[in-house]
């Protein structure tokens, strides 16, 4: 017994993986193609809701632009494996790009070979071209082979996209081949040369894969066979127009008077003027005219109903085929945002893990596959919450939603209506160590060097320090560095402390500042002067805004530190003369 076997107190099986595998899989040399697959990819030559919905998938699904990145500590450093990026679902992966990026960490590869293959394709098919067919076999049979064409380096440079009806057998672990059969041409292609995706089939998820076009292969030929059936009707109507048969004593006609009746009958009244003339019988004969009404068939609803199955299976939003009936615009409008994220985001997160667990580690283990979003933003959701807070957003960001270009002197500009006053709860405390009760009869003002006149406002908001009047509310410049480095900081997720957090938010209060705030600013700049030195504090610069740039803005900025610099030294002479 194995050391294995005496610490699970169980006995030791014989049976292996690889055992229970073989057994499993559905035959030595794997399945062939699920039993009419060639005929539904055929079809989509002949059904006109087939094609319109699998056609409009694979035209959007081959517009999707792909890209590549690598992870690393710093500019030049060597990339890294960020598992944690590559297996990340969409939401997720989406915000660590943002995150990664704006760190400064995330490279985008702009030249390579499987971005090669997504926009040229091979030696035949173009990428768009390509990518058209691998959503049409996959949307329609479930699966899609790809035959991969290797540079002498043995990097894969061109796929080749295979039916599956020509893949006769797919590998077993006793068998690692795929087994080719077209037109007498049999060959077994090792497993590592082909890239199989599949949409695997619950009742055997190792076999073939199984598509959208099998589920609803009874309602397209329903579909089929009723306009047939009404093409019939115009072409010879399916019917004769009328019966003519014998009755009375003489109830019968042999063919030889049946045939001198017809063509006598035809001969007297086949054509065009002949269409209204009378026809005299010697005999009394009978005639059964048949009823040609397509309304009572009930074809028309009959293929409507077949049509909705169709495009329910597939998930495709009515609005994107230009079925109105019942639509407005707010759902004609809607339909695009359910069209990309229920039909073509769940395709294009299958196809990229895929290529991510499939294709990428024989380039490099280190890269991470992503796409361009086919998801555009929920304008009408955009407009509302702008509208429940029309205060909280500039006026710039006003014209974006209206399509127009940013004006400068729109710039920093919110219109706040005059009923709403914004105010932070840390604001409803007075700043210490000021006395904030100025009266106009205090004459004692010192003038800052950058005011060159004071407003009546200006003068009644003055500080009163140890019987001096000092202006110590925050300039314009403050203000704007403050609320640019508290935006970044919200979105970067870095820079600064929540010290210097609260002192942007003092700062854009405009209130008065306290003494003790007012040396701490001062403090702070003489302290972090060399942060203007790091990577990313300037623009243009890799990782700007560095988290040393967000902090220097949390505090006010350059103009902050001129300010708070006279300002205490105004303070301390105060002090001296006290």
């Amino acid at each position: 017994m194995s050391a294995k076997a005496l610490v699970s107190g169980r006995p030791e099986s014989s049976v292996t993986l690889d055992t229970i595998l073989n057994n499993i899989y559905p035959g030595r040399q794997g399945d062939p193609p699920e039993r009419g697959a060639f005929g539904i990819l055929d079809s989509y030559a002949t059904m006109p809701w087939l094609r319109a919905c699998a056609g409009r998938v694979a035209n959007s699904m081959s517009a999707v632009e792909w890209r590549l990145y690598v992870t690393r500590k710093a500019p030049k450093e060597r990339a890294y494996r960020d598992r944690k990026l590559q297996r990340a679902g969409y939401e997720l992966r989406k915000t660590l790009i943002r995150e990664r990026a704006a760190s400064g960490e995330l490279e985008e590869i702009t030249d390579h070979p499987f971005l090669d293959i997504m926009t040229k394709g091979n030696g035949f098919h173009t990428g768009v071209a390509l990518r058209r067919i691998e959503s049409l076999h996959m949307d329609l049979v479930g699966e899609t082979f790809m035959l991969k064409g290797r540079n002498p380096l043995g990097a894969t440079v061109e796929l080749w996209p295979i039916p599956p009806p020509w893949v006769f057998s797919t590998p077993t672990p006793a068998w690692p081949y795929y087994r080719m059969n077209y037109r007498g041409w049999h060959e077994n292609i090792p497993a590592s040369e082909i890239l199989w995706m599949s949409d695997p089939n619950p009742a055997q998820p190792y076999g073939r894969g199984i598509g959208l076009g099998q589920a609803v292969a009874d309602e397209a030929e329903i579909d089929e066979y009723a306009a047939k059936t009404t093409r019939q009707v115009f072409f010879n109507r399916a019917q004769p127009d009328f019966l003519i048969y014998p009755k009375g004593d003489r109830g019968e006609m042999n063919p030889t008077e049946t045939k001198r009746f017809e063509q006598d009958w035809l001969n007297r009244l086949q054509g065009y003027w002949r269409s209204s003339k009378p026809h005299f019988m010697s005999r009394e004969v009978g005639v059964y005219e048949f009823q040609k009404n397509l309304k009572e068939m009930m074809l028309t609803e009959v293929r409507m109903q077949e049509r909705d199955i169709i495009l329910q299976v597939w998930g495709m939003p009515p609005e994107k085929l230009g079925i109105l009936n019942n639509s407005n615009r707010a759902t004609i409008e809607g339909s695009d945002l359910i069209y990309a994220k229920d039909v073509l985001v769940p395709r294009l997160e299958m196809r990229r893990s895929m290529f991510q667990e499939l294709l990428m580690p024989e380039y490099d283990d280190r890269l991470v596959v992503d796409y361009v979003t086919p998801v555009m933003e929920d304008k009408e959701f955009e407009l509302k919450v702008a509208m429940a807070a029309p205060w909280a957003m500039e006026a710039n960001e006003w014209r974006a939603i209206m399509g127009r270009s940013d004006l400068e002197q729109f710039k920093d500009v919110v219109f706040v209506p005059p009923s709403i006053t914004p105010i932070r709860v840390d604001d409803l405390l007075p700043p210490t160590n000021v006395d904030l009760g100025p009266t106009p009869e205090q004459e004692t003002l010192v003038v800052e060097p950058e005011e060159d006149a004071l407003t009546v406002e200006e003068l009644q908001s003055k500080a009163n320090y140890r019987g001096t009047d000092i202006n110590l509310e925050p300039t314009a410049g403050m203000r704007s560095e403050a609320k640019k480095a508290l935006a970044w900081r919200a979105e970067f997720n870095r820079g600064g402390t929540e010290v210097g957090v609260n002192s942007a938010r003092r700062i854009l209060s405009g209130d008065q500042l306290s003494r003790d705030l007012v040396v701490k600013m001062a403090s702070y700049f003489s302290r972090h002067e060399v942060d203007k030195q790091g990577e990313g504090y300037s623009p243009g610069e890799q990782g700007f805004p560095s988290a040393g740039r967000i902090a220097w803005g949390l505090w006010g900025g350059d103009a902050g530190q001129t300010w708070s610099s006279a300002k205490r030294d105004t303070l301390n002479r105060i002090d001296d003369e006290a």
